[in-house]
């Protein structure tokens, strides 16, 4: 619903492109949250535009055949479950060798962005299974793991 206002507005069109997440949180401050005190330049930008976004929001209702914003806020949305994301101890096994054991009981994806993550179904529940219990691989979510494939840490390298 934010990205429509947004969108609607054409506030990405302006210097504020290369802020959009605090765009987006002070916009959702200012129209959905407690109103907040002007005290930086995006706050002052919001507010100038405060209009143009509730009319897109009223024209939203509209669109989506609802009486209010509340009603529109409540609306039902479907969210897709989120896969189960492991990840492989290299120092303990191998990707390769981790992939073929649990292949025989789920779908298994590598990821795509963090090296020797592994994906699996949602709901998949490996608290108990012996590659969890051996620490040959780590229930960890995605975006924990994305710190250190960012840093790429070299051997001999001291992280803390």
């Amino acid at each position: 619903i934010l990205k429509e206002v947004l969108a609607s507005s054409g506030v990405f069109s302006s210097k504020w492109k290369k802020q959009e997440e605090l765009v987006y949180v002070t916009a959702y401050d200012i129209l959905f949250g407690q109103e907040i005190a002007v005290s930086g330049s995006v706050e002052e930008y919001i507010m100038l535009h405060k209009d143009t976004f509730r009319t897109a929001l009223q024209k939203i209702c509209v669109k989506r055949k609802v009486s209010n914003v509340e009603d529109l806020l409540s609306e039902k949305t479907t969210v897709k479950p989120k896969p189960r994301f492991v990840r492989v101890n290299t120092l303990k096994t191998t990707t390769g060798s981790v992939i073929e054991v649990l292949s025989k009981m789920h779908k298994v994806d590598k990821d795509d962005m963090v090296p020797d993550m592994l994906v699996l179904p949602p709901g998949t529940d490996m608290h108990k299974h012996p590659l969890v219990t051996d620490g040959k691989v780590f229930l960890q979510g995605k975006a924990s793991c994305m710190v250190a494939a960012a840093l790429s840490p070299k051997p001999g390298w001291k992280v803390s």
